[in-house]
């Protein structure tokens, strides 16, 4: 009989890394969305939409924090099993060639 893996590590890591992703790409249409308000409010002159979209930005995740918990999140996650080390290594190498493109 051929030992199945246990895929558990694999599993958790794909449900937090799915989420780190979604989160990502919500925080880039975020950012380019207030990118467009600012850029009118600019046009317009507008001082106090300026601030406030200007603030709203700020708040945002930048990339250097997607990293940051990527790497935390990394630190979590290990199996005893090479191919599903290898497969959990490959999703966290794939999510932060993703933060970096944002």
């Amino acid at each position: 009989m051929i030992p199945v893996p246990d895929a558990a590590e694999r599993l958790e890591a794909e449900s937090v890394l799915l989420g780190l992703q979604e989160e990502l790409i919500d925080t880039a249409a975020r950012r380019q969305l207030l990118r467009q308000k600012l850029k009118k409010a600019e046009e317009q002159k507008d001082e106090k939409l300026i601030r406030e979209t200007r603030t709203d930005l700020s708040k945002l995740k930048d990339a250097a924090r997607f990293r940051v918990e990527l790497e935390q999140f990394k630190l979590r996650f290990h199996s005893d099993d090479p191919l599903i080390q290898h497969r959990i290594d490959k999703l966290f190498n794939d999510t932060k060639k993703a933060a970096e493109k944002f």
